[in-house]
């Protein structure tokens, strides 16, 4: 089945809410494409961001085979 994934808040000050990965890495690049975090979560995970320049971001989940991208923002 697809992984679902939700990300929030969205746009993220402090930190982030990841559910929906139950054992995942997550991979935040800026919108050059630039590696700026990389977190192993599991379910429920709350992500501690660290003092990103606020923008645009992608969001890279990866989860056994499966992957899902998302944007986020960062305020």
């Amino acid at each position: 089945s697809p992984l679902t994934i939700s990300l929030y808040p969205n746009p993220a000050g402090s930190y982030l809410a990841i559910d929906g990965a139950r054992d995942a890495t997550i991979t935040l690049c800026n919108l050059l494409g630039q590696e700026v975090l990389r977190a192993h979560v599991v379910q429920g995970a709350q992500l501690a961001l660290p003092r990103l320049v606020p923008g645009m971001y992608s969001a890279e989940i990866l989860s056994g085979s499966q992957r899902v991208l998302k944007t986020l923002a960062i305020q």
